[in-house]
């Protein structure tokens, strides 16, 4: 029985798909504040929108606690007409394919060490995958208020949000099948909030066709028939 379920095991076993500067630790420019006119300020990432100030932050400057490293990425949503700006990987990370639960992983924090709650507090936000430039499915929404502000005037660390996606088993149920894979981050104005994107990674597992479930549970069968033979030749 241990041999089946090993294979079933390696059936589902994840894989990580490479995302270029998923830390946003490679920043172009040598201050600590990368910010507000350079759409490509951050090494394999894209801004684009409205808003005029986003960028990358170094932890004393960010008022943030990164996951790890120095710096997150950001973006502060300054007035009413700033709707919506995202932060995309800027190249194709994988060639979409058949069968496939694609997750992504995205830690969202709030500014800490200030009393001001206008702002520390991440703006409306969604995280999703791309096929060929073009949203996959429903994103994940990360309304304001999800991440909890800590009564002291410091506030919360980084929290984890995921999104999935699964395809079907063939290009013509499923036309996703061979398109290119990005991430998008979207921040909608809400009130001048400011929003920090830290450590992002996105896996991909591949679901059994239905022969290989035949086969696997045809396994099963005949090691169970087996074991069955084998303790009445002992009896």
């Amino acid at each position: 029985m241990s041999i089946s379920l090993g294979f079933y095991t390696g059936l589902a076993k994840a894989e990580t798909i490479l995302v270029p500067n998923g830390d946003f630790e490679q920043i172009s420019g040598t201050n600590n504040i990368v910010t507000k006119t350079n759409a490509n300020c951050i090494t394999g990432w894209v801004f684009s929108g409205t808003i005029n100030n986003y960028g990358a932050l170094y932890k004393d400057s960010a008022n943030s606690l990164p996951e790890q490293g120095n710096f997150v990425a950001f973006i502060n949503t300054d007035s009413p007409g700033d709707n919506p700006t995202q932060l995309t990987s800027a190249e194709s990370l994988a060639t979409i394919a058949a069968n496939t639960t694609y997750t992504l992983t995205v830690s969202i924090g709030n500014p800490t060490g200030t009393s001001d709650t206008s702002w520390a507090n991440p703006a409306n936000l969604t995280i999703g995958l791309l096929a060929d430039d073009v949203e996959i499915g429903t994103p994940t929404a990360i309304p304001i208020g999800t991440i909890p502000e800590n009564s002291d005037g410091t506030h919360s660390q980084f929290q984890d949000f995921t999104f999935s996606f699964t395809t079907g088993d063939s290009f013509e149920v499923d036309s996703l099948i061979g398109q290119s894979l990005k991430i998008q981050i979207t921040s909608v104005y809400a009130q001048g909030r400011q929003s920090h994107f830290d450590n992002i990674f996105l896996e991909a597992v591949a679901i059994p066709e239905p022969s290989t479930w035949a086969l696997l549970l045809g396994g099963i069968g005949l090691l169970t028939m087996t074991i069955v033979w084998q303790r009445r030749q002992v009896n």
